[in-house]
Formats: C-alpha cells, sequence, structure tokens
C-alpha cells in the first residue's frame, strides 16, 4: 500500500494498492496534515484489528521510551515515577 499525493508517483507504480492524498494550499508549502491524519486513522485500524494483543504492544514500546527518556515532561520522568533523580 502507498500513500502518495500523485498518481504517477514512483512509487505507486508498483503497489497493490494506492491512496492517493491532496496536499494542496493556499500556502507556499504543500500541507502534510491531510497525509499524517489518513496515516493515523490506518494505525488506529489496524490496532483495532490487532486487539489486545496489539495494545499490549504498544503500552509495552511506550514503557521502552519513557524508560529512555524519550519524552519531555514538565518534570523529570525520574521524579514523575517516584524515583530519584
Amino acid at each position: 500500500m502507498v500513500l502518495t499525493d500523485s498518481p504517477v508517483s514512483p512509487l505507486a507504480r508498483n503497489a497493490d494498492h494506492v491512496i492517493i492524498v491532496g496536499t494542496e494550499s493556499p500556502s507556499f508549502f504543500h500541507s502534510m496534515a491531510p497525509a499524517m491524519a489518513l496515516a493515523e486513522a490506518l494505525v488506529i485500524l489496524m490496532v483495532a484489528r490487532g486487539g489486545q494483543e496489539a495494545l499490549d504492544t504498544i503500552a509495552e514500546s511506550e514503557g521502552q521510551l519513557d524508560d529512555f527518556d524519550a519524552y519531555w515532561h514538565a518534570e523529570t520522568p525520574k521524579q514523575r515515577r517516584g524515583k530519584p533523580a
């Protein structure tokens, strides 16, 4: 499956499924918001289809990222979890 803004995209040539997403914008730059919204919707559908196993995998991944301090918090993550900084 390919998400693209053009049916003549090189990626679309060999794809089984092609989803065309408009990126037109009144500004000078094209907008990525429609493509990101579609990507998020597709992920939501995959998670819904994956059920509890998918949710558990996401929770495990989020926990690992939090342990690696990948997220910014107003207070440090260690303090937030009651651990010494």
